[in-house]
């Protein structure tokens, strides 16, 4: 189950001036959250590794690439990061897992025919692996159209 979320850091428009820029919020069945942000464009400025941002706010970050499976034997190669900073809201840490990979409108990959980022973003749900497995199956359903 998803929902538009609208975009409330005003510095996403101004700093990476996306063409298309979609954010929200899904829920499955057993309670996790996961964010899915869409970020289009035909220049570089909108894209850039999440990691940037997160270093930018005080995160510390561990990386790593996987490799997604999809229903019809097909494979999405991705990276992804875990990050944790101190909470400003209660004792302990915030987690992140991001997931993230871009798409191109055919192989030639010309910047000038467009890009989308493709990025998924949750709380941590055990560990890094688990949750990119949480990830997996977002991206398993969202390709198949289930």
């Amino acid at each position: 189950i998803g929902e538009e979320v609208p975009e409330t850091n005003q510095e996403v428009q101004i700093l990476l001036e996306p063409e298309q820029y979609v954010r929200r919020l899904y829920h499955n069945q057993a309670g996790q959250y996961i964010w899915l942000t869409l970020i289009g464009g035909r220049s570089s400025q909108p894209f850039h590794p999440p990691d940037i941002c997160y270093d930018a706010d005080g995160w510390q970050s561990n990386f790593g690439s996987t490799v997604f499976h999809l229903p019809n034997q097909g494979e999405l190669y991705a990276l992804w990061l875990d990050a944790r900073k101190p909470s400003l809201t209660q004792n302990g840490f915030d987690e992140h897992i991001v997931s993230y990979f871009y798409l191109f409108p055919n192989r030639d990959r010309m910047l000038s025919d467009g890009i989308v980022l493709f990025k998924l973003t949750s709380g941590r749900f055990g560990s890094p692996e688990e949750s990119l497995q949480v990830h997996e199956d977002f991206i398993t359903q969202f390709f198949s159209g289930t």
